[in-house]
């Protein structure tokens, strides 16, 4: 499992990112994005969609080049 803390710049705010890794599962749990007010708790989870998307895009790349899954 891995956890870590993201704090936007001039914010305040923590959210926390795990992921697991199962035998053939991958989860991903973002959490306390609500902690930001309002309208903002919508778009900072639309902008964190992108960097959680170049992760899952570069870990299956990593899994094609290193360990031949694909």
């Amino acid at each position: 499992m891995l956890d870590y803390t993201l704090i936007v710049g001039g914010s305040y705010v923590e959210t926390t990112v795990k992921w697991k890794l199962e035998a053939t599962k991958l989860t991903l749990k973002h959490s306390n994005i609500s902690n930001y007010p309002g309208a903002t708790a919508i778009s900072m989870f639309e902008s964190f969609n992108g960097g959680r998307d170049n992760c899952i895009s570069g870990f299956a790349s990593y899994l094609k080049e290193e360990v031949n899954a694909g």
